[in-house]
């Protein structure tokens, strides 16, 4: 028996929130505001004079160029490179504008206290294996891609702001970790989708409704209470493997 995900469609979300402008997109220090996630008044904007670089006018991924010292390469709310100042936040850390992050990262999340920072990207080489995938798109900004989270779908670990679980998306059949936001919902608990759950569980469909039920180690079958630890499948046939773990629920 296999059970299969109900909705897990949070990389089309990211991607249609963004290119919505709703809180998904890139929060303060380009220009945002509240209602974008911002958070602190947006520092001014500017292009850089600082050294020669490869790209105009400056290069977002690490190491960046074309910003002087003590600036940052970041995307602004129309989607253009500019040069904000630098923060020291690295990819997952909370924050409240982009200029809480460290060069090579911006401010990005679901809205007031649900914010973090992501790193630019180009390949998945870029990103923290094995969950990070270099898969998340803005919508104000075609071309530019940042890093998911790498993170447990078990534990939560590596979900470092209150308030997001460690979630799994699909870019394609390749299967990555992300941190978005979670509820109370736990074993049983009737749900609509993952966000509706606790961290530590996922939302699945079951031959009459949908419910909250814990994840697991398939090989380690560690489902509490006599419960089973059945694999997740991203499709008949194909189970849920992150970094050599095959995920599963617990029934």
């Amino acid at each position: 028996m296999w059970l299969r995900p109900l909705a897990f469609a949070i990389l089309g979300v990211l991607a249609a929130a963004c290119a919505e402008s709703d809180p998904i997109g890139g929060a303060g220090g380009q220009g945002g505001d509240a209602s974008s996630g911002g958070g602190d008044p947006s520092p001014a904007t500017t292009t850089s004079t600082g050294e020669t670089c490869s790209e105009a006018p400056c290069k977002l991924t690490s190491p960046q160029c074309g910003c002087d010292a003590g600036g940052a390469c970041s995307i602004d709310e129309a989607g253009e490179r500019v040069c904000i100042p630098a923060g020291a936040a690295g990819q997952g850390a909370p924050c409240a504008t982009s200029s809480s992050c460290q060069p090579g990262a911006m401010c990005v999340g679901y809205g007031a206290g649900l914010l973090s920072c992501a790193e630019f990207c180009e390949t998945d080489a870029d990103c923290q294996a094995p969950g990070g995938l270099c898969a998340i798109t803005l919508g104000s900004a075609p071309g530019v891609t940042l890093c998911s989270d790498d993170c447990d779908l078990a534990t939560n670990a590596g979900c470092q702001v209150a308030g997001l679980s460690c979630q799994f998306a699909l870019r394609g059949t390749d299967p990555f970790t992300l941190c978005a936001p979670a509820g109370a919902g736990t074993q049983g608990t009737a749900c609509a989708d993952t966000s509706d759950c606790a961290a530590g569980f996922l939302c699945l469909a079951t031959q009459v409704d949908e419910r909250c039920f814990q994840w697991c180690d398939v090989a380690a079958q560690d489902c509490p209470g006599g419960l089973t630890c059945q694999p997740v499948q991203i499709e008949a046939g194909v189970p849920l493997v992150i970094g050599g773990t095959s995920y599963g629920a617990c029934t």
